[in-house]
C-alpha cells in the first residue's frame, strides 16, 4: 500500500470518528438545550466573585469563606457567560435572561435591575458613568 493511500485511509478513519463524535455529542433536531454559562472569575478588594451552578459568589480571598451569593437559594438561577464587573463598590452582571444586575459588592444586595431585548453573552463596561452591556 503507499503512502498516499495510507494517508486517505487515515482521513477517512478520522472523518467517520469526527462525524460520530459530533452526531453523539449533538441533541437531536428540535430539542431543548439549557444554557450553562461559563463567566470567569474576578478578585476585588480581597473578595473573589465566581458564578456557580447559577448563583454569583463572593468569597473571601485569605480564609476562603462564603460571604454571599445571588440570587439567594429561594429564587431561580441565574446563566452568565460574561465575566463580573466590580467598581465604586458595586458589581454589574448581565445574564442569559437578558437582565442586567446592580449588585452591592460587599453585601449582595439587588440596587437595581434592567431588562434588555435578548440575551447578554458578555461582560459588561463601564465608560464615563455610563455602564454599556451588548444584548442580542
Amino acid at each position: 500500500m503507499s503512502a498516499m493511500q495510507d494517508w486517505r485511509r487515515l482521513n477517512l478513519v478520522l472523518v467517520i470518528l469526527l462525524s460520530g463524535i459530533l452526531v453523539m455529542g449533538c441533541p437531536p433536531p428540535g430539542a431543548m438545550v439549557q444554557p450553562r454559562g461559563w463567566a470567569g472569575p474576578v478578585i476585588a478588594d480581597g473578595i473573589l466573585y465566581i458564578v456557580s451552578e447559577g448563583r454569583l459568589i463572593a468569597m473571601d480571598v485569605l480564609d476562603r469563606t462564603e460571604i454571599w451569593r445571588f440570587p439567594r437559594e429561594a429564587e431561580p438561577p441565574i446563566v452568565a457567560y460574561g465575566t463580573p464587573l466590580v467598581s465604586e463598590g458595586r458589581i454589574f452582571i448581565g445574564a442569559f435572561n437578558g437582565k442586567v444586575y446592580a449588585l452591592d459588592a460587599l453585601t449582595g444586595e439587588m440596587r437595581w435591575g434592567f431588562t434588555t431585548g435578548g440575551p447578554i453573552v458578555g461582560s459588561p463596561a463601564i465608560a464615563g458613568n455610563a455602564l454599556i452591556v451588548g444584548s442580542s
